[in-house]
């Protein structure tokens, strides 16, 4: 039986000259600690506990702030997929994101590096499935 819920939201964020801001996961991270990823965050529901009161977008915006001090408008809802495995069910969210606001990165106690990239540049070998895949299609 499924007693959790994960919500899982990533922007696919671009400034002005269209880079795309990537960020390097930790290694203390669960999954694909140390490659190349998107940035985002989980709202997290369990059992008896509810959702927190707040929206898909704003949990984006908030945790691309946390991550990467970069101040978001998100665009567009672009894909989702869904993985359920035991207790627990994963649902994840992508979104289009721009800068809204600083878009200087800095780094943070999740995120050691953080950086504006050509899609070309990135090397697919170090991405998180999900980043690897929207480059093999859109680099």
């Amino acid at each position: 039986m499924i007693t959790t819920f994960k919500v899982i939201v990533s922007g696919f964020v671009f400034n002005s000259e269209g880079k795309l801001l990537v960020i390097r996961r930790s290694l203390d991270e669960e999954t694909f600690p140390g490659m190349l990823a998107i940035p985002g965050g989980t709202t997290e529901v369990v059992e008896g506990s509810g959702l927190q009161n707040d929206t898909i977008e704003n949990t984006l915006i908030r945790e691309v702030k946390e991550e990467t001090d970069v101040d978001i408008t998100v665009t567009d809802w672009m894909e989702s997929s869904a993985i359920a495995k035991q207790d627990a069910a994963k649902l994840y969210l992508f979104f289009k994101a721009n800068v809204s606001g600083n878009e200087v990165p800095s780094t943070s106690e999740e995120t050691p590096e953080v950086f504006w990239a050509d899609l070309k540049d990135v090397s697919l070998d170090e991405c998180t499935p999900a980043l690897k895949s929207y480059l093999e299609t859109h680099a």
